[in-house]
Formats: C-alpha cells, structure tokens, sequence
C-alpha cells in the first residue's frame, strides 16, 4: 500500500467513489463513448495496455465498467455531451444555478440579487451510475467543487456537500467553495490511477482517469518484464486469487471505506454508502472464517449486472444445508428472494440508492430505507 495515502474523510459528491447503477444516457445528447484521461505512465507502471496482452478478457470488461470511468476530463466527450440545467434555487439564500456552456467549456453559472460568476469544469467525478460532479481547478494548490452536480433518477441537482457548507460561506463563493488539494487528494487517488500529493499542489502529470488495473494491483512494470521474460513473477503484483477476505475487504475499503467516518452513530443511515463498513457488521462476514469478501459476490472488472442473482447463490450455498445452519434457515423463503429482504436499498445520499451491506433480518413493516438526516459531510471531493 501506497505509505502516502491518508484515511479517506467523508467527502461530498453522489459521483464521487467508485460508483455503479443507472446510466446517465437522459442527461446527454447521444452519450458518446466514455474516454480515459491518457498520461505518460508514472514510474513503475506498465499501463493498462500491457496487462490487456494476457488478460484480454478481464481488460476488456474492465473498460466498459464504471470503476473505469469514474473520472473524465470535463472538454472530453463525455462533457461535450453534457446537456445545461435549468435553473436550480439554494434553499434559503438568493442564489440560483445552472449548469451552462460558455465558449465550448462545460461549468456552472451562479447569479444573485447583484452578482454573477461563471465556474468552468475541468474534471468529471462518477461514471453516472450513481452521480456526476464537476470539479474545477481554482489555482494554487486549490480545488472547488461545483454547486450542481447530475443524478440518473434526478437530472441536474445541488450537489451533497453544497448545503454542508455556511450560509456564508455559500455566499461568499457563489460558485463553490474552494478546497485545500490535500482533501482533494483522495478524491483523485481513488476516482484514477497514479495521482500524487506535493507539499503545494497535487501531480497530476501521470494520472489515468478512472480506477484502472494498477490503481488495484499496483505498479505492474516488473510483473510485465517477468512475464515476458518466463521468470517467476510471484511477488511482483498484488493478486487477489489466494488473498484473505480481510485483505480484500481492506483494499476495497482504500475507497469505499472500510471504517465508519469519525461522529457517525452505528445506525446512521448514511453508513450504507459504504458497503464494506456494512459487511464487516454482518454475521455472515463474521462467521465466514475469511471465505466472505467483496469479490464472493461482485466482479471488480465488470459493472453488477445480474449481481443479486449471482449473489442470492452465494447465500444459498450456505443457507440451505441443514447440517451446517440448521439454526440458520430462512423461515420465509429458502429459495429465493435474500438479497432484496436482506440487503435493502436506502438513499444514503442525496438521491442515490446504495444496497446494505449489514446482512441481517428486516422485519415486517420496518423502514427499508431509513430517513436521511442532516450529516456531517465534508464539502470537497466523495464519495464519491
């Protein structure tokens, strides 16, 4: 693990973290092909490329997946697809936004009883399964984090972290409020591959958008000249073939969390963003002796179509063998229907739905999705 990255904050942004889910195709004219930001390779890294040449099929789900999309140049083609807003009223104060273009650029624009500001976009947080946020560059070492931000079930709508923020501060920066890049930092390091930390400013000169194959594995040049050359290349990547569920549930957790966020109570509901907080909690997971992980149920090279069927098999395997969980079988269905009652939806964040993780019975007439209450989210980048 990279010794420089830091226990993620909870961040805001529905689109920021690697997100799945709905596409975004009604918010686009056309939705063209998704593009990777492409970079010289930092050091050490091979590129996804490379890895393609002997895992062509892992490679080629993995492009089409929304961990590979999760962060895109806001002047690719994905943003010039990009349609405007309306207009969009902060709740208590005399600002309105839209999303508009101006010159080609994608951004948004704010207006007042007296002001006006124009906030271009560089950068496109979330494949839009979940969400999209802009994110623009403010100069010196600096990072905002744009009012509006897209929804598949909503369209354009304030982004979550926005009304964390003061009246007065939301005031004095109209179009976003700016934000160190050491808390940006771990927006980018998990929505791409090979982003960096400086004292002054984050390098982002060898960044790969989205969460590409190294971004897990880790650096690959060695591995690849192993290869090629027939020499033994145990050791030289991170594989996760004969790997503990703890090692796994940790990695994934690089991102979505592995520990609840500092001054949550366990119940809160936003805890269902992060669904290795979740399963941890399970006695599935407990009882599992290290059999139950992130990948039992989800292939991280594809998008989870298909997922709760794939799933309910892998509880079934357990749940229906008398001998072992006698204790343990379902007394409402033992044949089909676990992941939808045992595993609920809950918006955990502004309009987006995250399935729970805290395997556990649900009983009749309790709430499958817990109210969202005002929470402590830190505004910047995910989430995300």
């Amino acid at each position: 693990m990279n010794p420089r990255r830091r226990a993620r904050p909870l961040v805001a942004g529905a689109a920021l973290a690697a997100l799945a889910g709905s596409s975004i195709a009604g918010c686009l004219w056309g939705r063209p092909r998704a593009t990777i930001v492409e970079a010289p390779l930092a050091p050490a890294y091979a590129g996804s490329a490379a890895c393609a040449r002997c895992h062509g099929d892992a490679a080629a789900a993995h492009r089409g997946s929304g961990h590979a999309q999760t962060l895109q140049r806001a002047d690719g083609p994905l943003g010039g697809g990009l349609k405007p807003s309306a207009w969009i009223k902060d709740p208590i104060l005399p600002l309105t936004f839209r999303v508009a273009r101006r010159n080609g650029e994608i951004g948004v624009e704010a207006r007042g009883a007296d002001l006006q500001r124009w906030q271009p976009a560089r950068w496109l947080f979330g494949s839009g399964r979940h969400g999209m946020t802009l994110v623009a560059e403010a100069g010196a070492g600096r990072y905002i984090e744009l009012p509006l931000s897209y929804y598949p079930t909503r369209g354009w709508d304030l982004t979550p972290g926005y009304l964390a923020n003061a009246p007065k501060r939301r005031l004095y920066h109209p179009a976003g409020v700016p934000a160190d890049h050491v808390l940006f930092f771990t927006c980018f390091d998990c929505h791409a591959t090979a982003a960096a930390d400086t004292p002054d400013d984050l390098d982002l000169g060898h960044l790969r958008g989205g969460v590409q194959c190294e971004r897990c594995h880790g650096p690959g040049e060695r591995h690849v000249r192993a290869a090629e050359a027939r020499q033994p290349i145990a050791g030289t990547i991170r594989r996760f073939g004969g790997a503990s569920a703890a090692d796994i549930t940790r990695l994934c957790g690089e991102c979505h969390r592995a520990q609840p966020p500092p001054g949550f109570p366990p119940d809160a509901p936003q805890l269902v963003r992060f669904a290795p907080v979740g399963l941890q909690r399970s006695r599935c997971y407990r009882e599992s002796r290290g059999r139950l992980s992130c990948i039992t149920c989800h292939d991280p090279h594809h998008d989870d179509v298909g997922l709760p069927a794939r799933a309910e098999k892998v509880c079934l395997s357990c749940h229906t063998s008398p001998n072992r969980l006698a204790a343990h079988l379902c007394p409402v269905n033992r044949v089909s229907g676990c992941v939808g009652c045992h595993m609920p939806k809950a918006e955990a964040a502004r309009h987006s739905l995250f399935t729970d993780h805290w395997i556990r019975p649900h009983h009749p007439g309790e709430s499958k999705s817990a109210p969202l209450v005002p929470s402590p989210i830190v505004p910047g980048v995910s989430d995300h």
